[in-house]
């Protein structure tokens, strides 16, 4: 992946049930946990052209990954919607307005986002945590088991994450106002996938 040598295997995909599959795979964890998950899912959003395989894999290793780091009886809620973004490589991401397009074509995009009542990510490791074998938070406070509280992996599930969104041409990203295992501010992962990766460039920069 790293290589950008692994092929997709592209069709046309609708993406909520995409979500649902991957949320019910983990059905068995979220009662081990006695988590609520939540789904706002836009029946409106249009297919997209995408490998899904691939796609399932991103939402689990999403999705675990919020219920690893929220505690017993937290919330998980997934939403998805599609929003209209003009591309351009220099600029910062901003949703447009279509009167505001002046003569360029905008790229409609699906986004899905991952939010969670967790123990939420420092400032400085929001983009660390998707390098490979980066683990966030305190390594010693970590635990075992694959869905434990805090529990700790290879490292890898974000940088999977990061992989396959980017060989979609799309952009994955978190926010969280901190880490807290007392306060639990949460944190979401959002992720942006074009319907259809052969029409973008790869990098989502926005006028």
């Amino acid at each position: 992946m790293t290589a950008k040598k692994l092929a997709l295997k592209l069709e046309q995909l609708e993406i909520n049930p995409l979500i649902e599959q991957a949320t019910h795979e983990q059905r068995l964890f979220f009662a081990m946990r006695n988590q609520t998950l939540t789904l706002h899912l836009d029946p409106s959003i249009p297919s997209m052209k995408g490998d899904r395989t691939r796609l399932i894999q991103l939402l689990a290793n999403l999705i675990n990954n919020a219920i690893k780091f929220t505690p017993d009886g937290g919330e998980i809620c997934i939403t998805s919607r599609s929003r209209y973004l003009l591309c351009s490589k220099q600029a910062t991401m901003q949703e447009q307005e279509p009167s505001s397009y002046a003569g360029r074509e905008p790229h409609c995009y699906i986004e899905i986002t991952i939010s969670d009542t967790g123990i939420g990510i420092n400032k400085n490791e929001q983009l660390r945590v998707f390098d490979k074998f980066y683990e966030s938070g305190n390594i010693e406070e970590h635990s075992s088991g694959k869905v434990a509280f805090k529990s700790r992996g290879a490292g890898l599930g974000l940088s999977i994450a990061r992989g396959v969104v980017e060989m979609h041409g799309g952009e994955i990203w978190v926010e969280s106002d901190g880490y807290d295992p007392q306060t639990c501010p949460g944190s979401t992962f959002f992720i942006l996938l074009p319907l259809d990766p052969s029409k973008v460039d790869g990098t989502i920069t926005t006028v």
